[in-house]
């Protein structure tokens, strides 16, 4: 769609505007919801990703990508422990689903967060 379009040209504003349309469209898209949270990330509105990966998650529970970058922006807000929880999710489901990669990438994100120190 011409959403995904644009976020892939960089045009990560113009993406996040069709992606609004199309949600005011079908208000319950997940995928939808999750696209324009991955744009926001892109643009450093970590909050607002994490609000919209967060929609996509109530929609659909077992979207890891939802999960594995609400994590990641969790972790770049400072948030360990949601990211921690996060990142387990997607982990989980990844295994569940056979994809190997996804889990390898969740075990790398579970790694580094354990590096972190935090009160």
């Amino acid at each position: 769609n011409r959403g995904s379009a644009r976020d892939d040209l960089g045009d990560h504003e113009a993406a996040i505007a069709d992606y609004s349309v199309a949600l005011r469209l079908d208000p319950n898209d997940a995928k939808t919801y999750y696209n324009r949270g991955v744009a926001k990330n892109k643009l450093g509105d970590h909050e607002a990703a994490i609000a919209d990966y967060s929609v996509a998650l109530r929609l659909d529970p077992n979207l890891a990508g939802a999960y594995s970058n609400r994590g990641v922006a969790n972790a770049l807000l400072g948030r360990v422990n949601e990211a921690r929880r996060d990142f387990e999710k997607a982990l989980a489901l990844a295994r569940e689903a056979g994809d190997e990669d996804t889990a390898a990438k969740m075990e790398c994100g579970l790694a580094d967060l354990n590096k972190l120190k935090y009160p």
